[in-house]
């Protein structure tokens, strides 16, 4: 061993039996679970963001639906009235509120199941939450009544309280990783959360020239039905 690693390992221990002494593991106990109700809560406010999308694209297609009926209806009083232009406009906008209505749909489709998987999480992540306070508190009271029993040994013995921190690097190292783990259970748990961007055109000119003629057919069908369905 060359003497700089020598060096670096002494340096150590006497930084690790420098925290032996001064930290005090029921405060590290309580910081940690401190740490983990922080991470809870940014679980909680992740679920009510998305919920919040989810409830406003649901209200969106309500809309939507409310629309196409509305066109619907148009249509119907403008071919009672012989006004086959006025029906044509309704149902063209009839067909736009419907396929603003499916694109609602299939965007409500993608955050639907990231709700259902930020639920989980935070259920499972308050669990988690629930069993570290329990198991916290009793920690710490079982530290607390060893270190008493410890103090007053030292005392009947005569041995100096600086020896009263035996065993204190192995506990803080064991409460450091509980803490870790956690954190990296809550950024697992989130690791998978989606974004949503707003629909973008990528379809070509002739694509979009189809649809058009589509959209026209199905007026014209629609027309026509209507049409028959005033006659009979």
């Amino acid at each position: 061993m060359s003497i700089f690693s020598r060096a670096w390992d002494v340096t150590q221990a006497k930084v690790n039996a420098l925290l032996d002494r001064v930290e005090d593991p029921n405060q590290a106990l309580d910081l940690s679970y401190e740490k983990m109700l922080s991470g809870l809560q940014e679980i909680k406010t992740h679920l009510a963001d998305v919920v919040t999308e989810q409830k406003r694209i649901e209200k969106q297609i309500q809309k939507a639906q409310d629309e196409v009926n509305q066109h619907q209806e148009e249509a119907e009083a403008a071919v009672k009235f012989g006004k086959d232009d006025l029906a044509r406009a309704a149902l063209e906008m009839k067909q736009k509120a419907l396929s603003h209505a499916q694109a609602l749909q299939q965007n409500l489709a993608q955050i639907t199941p990231q709700v259902d998987k930020l639920k989980a999480a935070e259920q499972k992540f308050k669990a988690r939450v629930e069993s570290f306070r329990d198991d916290k508190e009793m920690a710490k009271a079982q530290y607390t009544a060893a270190k008493s029993v410890t103090q007053v040994n030292e005392s009947l013995a005569g041995v100096s309280k600086d020896l009263g921190g035996v065993g204190r690097s192995m506990q803080r190292a064991k409460d450091k990783t509980e803490e870790m783990q956690a954190r990296s259970e809550a950024v697992g748990e989130l690791s998978d959360e989606g974004i949503l961007n707003d629909p973008l055109e990528t379809r070509s000119q002739t694509a979009q020239e189809l649809d058009k003629l589509r959209t026209q057919q199905k007026v014209e069908d629609d027309l026509a039905a209507l049409k028959s369905k005033v006659k009979n």
